[in-house]
């Protein structure tokens, strides 16, 4: 598991390193992969998540913020949180719209079905 990590927006890659401060480069790929963060969660507003370790911006939107976990079980951990304790009660229809609007460009639809 990474304990922090220090992302290049440029370049598209994530510089990661563990306990022992070993470094590990994911480079390319998806936003989500190289960011450990499967659901692609947004840097959270009043909620409190133990396993971010760090933070990124898209090269498409440098004003949203996302999390960078140290290894994908923890990005799962965060968005299965996530929809337990923000969305619990909601329809699926209704926390697509707003976890994932088509405003921001998403198949919010798409991901109904």
């Amino acid at each position: 598991m990474f304990i922090r990590a220090v992302y290049y927006r440029d370049k598209k890659t994530v510089h990661y390193f563990d306990e022992n401060n070993e470094e590990t480069l994911y480079i390319g790929g998806s936003f989500a992969w190289r960011m450990n963060n499967p659901d692609n969660l947004a840097k959270p507003g009043r909620r409190a998540i133990a396993e971010i370790i760090s933070y990124a911006q898209r090269t498409s939107d440098p004003h949203s913020i996302f999390c960078i976990f140290g290894n994908r079980g923890a990005g799962e951990k965060a968005r299965i949180g996530l929809l337990k304790e923000v969305y619990g009660k909601s329809t699926i229809a209704a926390t697509m719209a707003k976890h994932a609007p088509k405003s921001d460009g998403n198949d919010t639809e798409g991901y109904i079905n």
